[in-house]
C-alpha cells in the first residue's frame, strides 16, 4: 500500500513539474535590443531606454535584455548583426528621429525572428519630454498591438506589489516653492529639474526601504554651480567642486502636495555650509 502510495505521489509530483515547465515556455521570448537615434543626446537616450526597459519588464514575458550602446549608433550600418544568434520569438528595438520642426518621432519596432518580418508603429511627440511623459496605458496598448493576436492572449502585466507610495504614483510635473521652473518625474524612478536659471538636473526617485511611506530625490547629474541658485554664483562655483548630491526627502500629503526637506549649501557669512531647507512640490499634471 505504501508503494502504492509513493508511486502515485511520484508520478503527480512529475506531471505538477511537468505542468509548471510548459507554463514556463508558454511565455513568448523577447529580445529588447535598446534605442537608435541619430539626434538624441546620448545622456537623454540611455534614460528613454531605461524607461522603456522597466516598462516591459513588467509585462509576463521572458525578456531578453543587455544594454549595449553601440547598438544606439551603430544599428543601422548592419542591422544582421545585432539580429544574429537569437532563437526566441521577437526581437523589439525603437528608432526615435527628429522631424523637420520641434516635433520627434518614434518608431516602435518588432520584428518576428522566424521569418524576418517587422511589424511598426510610429508615435508623433511634442517634445522629446512628451515621449518620457508616455502614459503606461498607451504604451502597453503600443506594445501589446505589435504581436500576433495569438501572442496578444499570452501578455499580461505581472501583479503589482502593494507597497505603500510607489515612483510611478507620483509621475507628472511638479513645480516647487524653490527657484525650479520644472520638475517630471517618469514612471521607473527617473526624471529631471529645469531650473529657472535654465540648468537641467537629471534626479533618480526611490521610496526609503527604512520609512515606505519616505520618497528620496537624489540628484543624479554631474555637480554644476548652477545647481545652487540659493548661493552667489562665486561661491557656487567652488562649493560644486566637491558637493556631495543634492538630495531631497519628502512625504505625500492628504492635498496631494509633497512636503520635506532639501539637503541644500547655505551661505553663512563668506563660507557655505550644509543646511535643510523647507520645501512644497506641487503637481501641475
Amino acid at each position: 500500500m505504501s508503494f502504492s502510495l509513493k508511486k502515485v505521489f511520484s508520478i503527480v509530483s512529475l506531471f505538477l513539474f511537468l505542468s509548471i515547465a510548459a507554463n514556463a515556455e508558454e511565455k513568448t521570448s523577447v529580445k529588447f535590443l535598446g534605442i537608435f537615434s541619430a539626434d538624441a543626446d546620448k545622456n537623454m537616450l540611455n534614460m528613454t531606454e531605461d524607461f522603456y526597459y522597466k516598462q516591459i519588464a513588467e509585462y509576463d514575458i521572458n525578456l531578453t535584455y543587455s544594454k549595449n550602446e553601440t547598438f544606439q549608433t551603430e544599428f543601422e550600418k548592419n542591422k544582421e548583426i545585432f539580429f544574429a544568434d537569437y532563437d526566441g520569438a521577437y526581437i523589439f528595438f525603437i528608432e526615435i528621429k527628429k522631424s523637420n520642426d520641434t516635433k520627434w518621432i518614434c518608431e516602435f519596432n518588432l520584428r518576428k525572428a522566424s521569418d524576418g518580418t517587422t511589424k511598426t508603429i510610429t508615435r508623433e511627440y511634442e517634445s522629446y519630454y512628451k515621449i518620457l511623459m508616455e502614459s503606461k496605458t498607451a504604451l502597453k496598448q503600443t506594445f501589446f498591438s505589435l504581436f500576433d493576436t495569438s501572442d496578444q492572449e499570452t501578455l499580461a502585466a505581472k501583479p503589482a506589489k502593494n507597497t505603500g507610495i510607489t515612483t510611478d504614483a507620483i509621475s507628472g510635473t511638479w513645480q516647487s516653492t524653490e527657484p525650479i521652473n520644472k520638475i517630471v518625474i517618469m514612471r521607473g524612478g527617473r526624471g529631471f529639474i529645469i531650473f529657472k536659471n535654465g540648468a537641467t538636473m537629471n534626479i533618480k526617485i526611490s521610496i526609503s526601504e527604512s520609512n515606505s511611506s519616505s520618497i528620496i530625490i537624489t540628484q543624479a547629474s554631474g555637480n554644476n554651480a548652477s545647481f545652487y541658485p540659493e548661493l552667489e554664483r562665486k561661491a557656487a562655483m567652488e562649493y560644486a567642486v566637491s558637493a556631495e548630491p543634492v538630495k531631497w526627502e519628502l512625504f505625500m500629503q492628504e492635498d496631494g502636495s509633497l512636503k520635506g526637506t532639501k539637503n541644500s549649501p547655505v551661505a553663512q557669512g563668506d563660507s557655505v555650509i550644509e543646511g535643510t531647507i523647507p520645501v512644497t512640490w506641487t503637481k501641475l499634471n
